[in-house]
C-alpha cells in the first residue's frame, strides 16, 4: 500500500497486470470514465493514486454497481458511480479518457458506434477487448481513431491486448496491423516476438483441426501462418 494524495488515505494496489497496463495508458490529470466497471477497482486506484482528479464508474448491471459503490465509499475517493448502458450516462466533455475492459471487441464496436455523440471532448480511449481486437481496430480506424499505444499483457498464460486510441486519422491498417496491432508488429522486442509466436501456434492448432476437405479454410490459415513466419524471420 502507498499513500494517496489525501492525508492518511492508502492507495489500493492493483493485483492484476492487466489492470496495471490499462492504468498506465490513462491520461494523467484528466478525468476518466470506466465503462463496465464491475467493482470500480480501476477508477478507485486511479483517483487514490493521484493519476486522475476524479472518475466516473459506469456499469449496466445493478449487482456489480452495488459492489462498486461500497468500494468507492470505503476508499473515500472522488469517484461517481452510475448505472448506465455504454457511454450514454456521460455528459459531453465530462471526461477525457474512456476505459472499456473485459468485454468482446464486437460489443465495444457497437457501443462506440452507437454512442459517438458522447465522445465529445474525449481525448483517449483505452480498450482491453477479450477477443475481437482486429475488428475493433478497423472499426475505430473508420471512425478516425488511431492506435497510439498498445501492449500485450500475460495473465495465467493467456494474452490480453490493451490498446490506446486517440482521435486522429492515419494511414490505413495493413492486415498484420489490424490483426496483431501496428505498434506490436512495429517493434521486434521480446514481448512482440512472444505475441506473434503465440498467434502462430494458435493458428497451427486450429489448422490441424480443419478437415482436409475444407481446403479453402486450410489455405487461408496457411496464408496467415506464412505472414507470421515471414515477420518472425525478418526479426531474427
Amino acid at each position: 500500500m502507498t499513500l494517496g494524495p489525501e492525508a492518511g488515505m492508502a492507495t489500493p494496489a492493483l493485483q492484476s497486470a492487466r489492470l496495471r497496463a490499462i492504468a498506465a495508458m490513462v491520461l494523467e490529470n484528466q478525468a476518466v470514465a470506466d465503462v463496465g466497471t464491475d467493482h470500480a477497482l480501476l477508477p478507485v486506484f486511479l483517483v487514490s493514486s493521484g493519476r486522475v482528479p476524479h472518475a466516473v464508474a459506469v456499469d449496466v448491471a445493478r449487482g456489480p454497481l452495488r459492489g462498486a459503490q461500497q468500494h468507492v465509499d470505503a476508499s473515500n475517493t472522488q469517484v461517481k458511480v452510475r448505472l448506465g448502458d455504454g457511454l450514454q450516462c456521460l455528459q459531453p466533455g465530462e471526461v477525457q479518457t474512456v476505459v472499456m475492459a473485459g468485454m468482446g471487441g464486437p460489443r465495444m464496436c457497437r457501443v462506440l458506434q452507437r454512442d459517438q455523440s458522447h465522445l465529445t471532448g474525449v481525448l483517449r480511449l483505452v480498450l482491453q477487448p477479450n477477443h475481437g481486437a482486429e475488428e475493433l481496430r478497423h472499426v475505430l480506424q473508420r471512425m478516425k481513431w488511431s492506435v497510439v499505444e498498445e501492449t500485450v499483457v500475460w495473465e495465467h498464460g493467456r494474452p490480453f491486448e490493451v490498446i490506446a486510441f486517440e482521435p486522429r486519422h492515419e494511414h490505413a491498417l495493413s492486415e498484420l496491423d489490424g490483426w496483431l496491432g501496428p505498434r506490436n508488429v512495429g517493434r521486434a522486442d521480446t514481448d512482440s516476438i512472444r505475441w506473434v509466436s503465440w498467434n502462430l501456434a494458435q493458428l497451427q492448432r486450429e489448422r490441424d483441426k480443419v478437415p482436409p476437405t475444407d481446403s479453402h479454410r486450410r489455405n487461408e490459415m496457411e496464408r496467415r501462418m506464412a505472414l507470421l513466419d515471414d515477420l518472425l524471420g525478418r526479426w531474427n
